[in-house]
């Protein structure tokens, strides 16, 4: 009895920790369109064969200790990459701490008059609800990028440029529809605030209520370190402006935690983009 339930583990063991290996190894081993999609099955089927077939290989040549002796010798190289990656990790849980710090010493986002600017009572609550049930569609998230945000990132820049600060607008097109405020800071890590035009599904409720479409278009905010997480859909110019102010004070503030921090801590002055 022992000796059948040690045997069904193993199996299930080996099959999960193949279909695994698979798995990863079809991904680092496709272009995947869709980051939120894994390979294609019949490449996680052709790996798993791959696996299995080595697996006989190395048991019928020199049986378990042939198996062992593989893995460990195939294991060790990576041991090295292991250790980059904890180095890596360590740093970039040093930059994130450095940033939540300035998000916490800097002005909060309440300084800026966007949540004052919702009257109160009732008509206060039908105001807030109005913006909150809001789901544009493309061409109103373009007049949004047009007419509000552009004008936003114009003052900012033309502020920026007489304070002696290099800025620049630029956009993007097609699928990567978007502005992007850039403010170069010589040798230290740039910055940029940008406006993604995000499409996703419409909620069900939504489209029995008022909406004919079934997507709607979110305005993210994207900095260095990637989407913000927050939609600037229904924003007026002036509240657009104090947003950018209060991104650009918090970076101001990151940059000066991370000058007082003992060793380098290099950051990458790209931004990382939205996946379509």
């Amino acid at each position: 009895m022992t000796t059948t339930v040690v045997t069904v583990l193993a199996i299930v063991f080996f099959v999960t920790s193949g279909d695994s290996g698979a798995l990863v190894l079809s991904n680092f081993t496709s272009i995947l369109e869709d980051v939120t999609h894994d390979a294609p099955i019949w490449m996680r089927i052709l790996w798993a064969s791959v696996i299995g077939v080595l697996t006989l290989a190395l048991l019928m040549a020199g049986g378990l200790g042939a198996l062992q002796s593989a893995v460990v010798v195939t294991g060790l190289p990576f041991s090295v990459v292991l250790f980059f990656m904890m180095f890596g990790l360590f740093k970039a849980l040093k930059v994130e701490g450095l940033k939540e710090d300035s998000y916490r010493a800097s002005l909060s986002a309440s300084l800026s008059g966007r949540s004052g600017s919702v009257e109160r009572g009732p008509q206060g609550v039908k105001q807030r609800l109005s913006k909150t049930m809001t789901f544009p569609s493309r061409k109103q998230a373009l007049r949004f990028l047009n007419e509000v945000a552009r004008p936003a990132m114009e003052s900012v820049r033309e502020a920026l440029e007489q304070q002696g600060v290099e800025s620049v607008i630029g956009e993007g097109e097609g699928e990567n529809e978007h502005l992007a405020l850039n403010v170069t800071l010589g040798d230290e890590q740039n910055f940029t605030y940008q406006i993604w035009l995000r499409r996703f599904a419409t909620p069900s409720f939504a489209l029995r209520a008022q909406h004919s479409s079934r997507f709607y278009y979110r305005l993210e905010v994207y900095l260095l370190e990637g989407s913000q997480e927050y939609d600037l859909s229904g924003y007026n110019r002036e509240q657009v402006i104090e947003d950018i102010l209060d991104q650009y004070e918090r970076h101001l503030h990151f940059l000066h935690l991370n000058s007082l921090a003992p060793g380098d801590t290099p950051m990458p002055d790209d931004p990382q983009q939205p996946s379509v």
